[in-house]
């Protein structure tokens, strides 16, 4: 599993999940991260 953090020029009072093609982005409330996160299965 990985994550990608970016950093927003400005917080963000939106709350949203979304999930496409395995992928999840969600932003959270109050916070100045978009985080990108795979949800599929990784062998390591």
């Amino acid at each position: 599993m990985w994550k990608v953090y970016f950093n927003l020029t400005t917080p963000s009072p939106l709350e949203a999940n979304l999930e496409i093609n395995g992928m999840k982005v969600s932003v959270s409330q109050g916070s100045d991260q978009l985080v990108v996160e795979l949800v599929e299965a990784c062998d390591d």
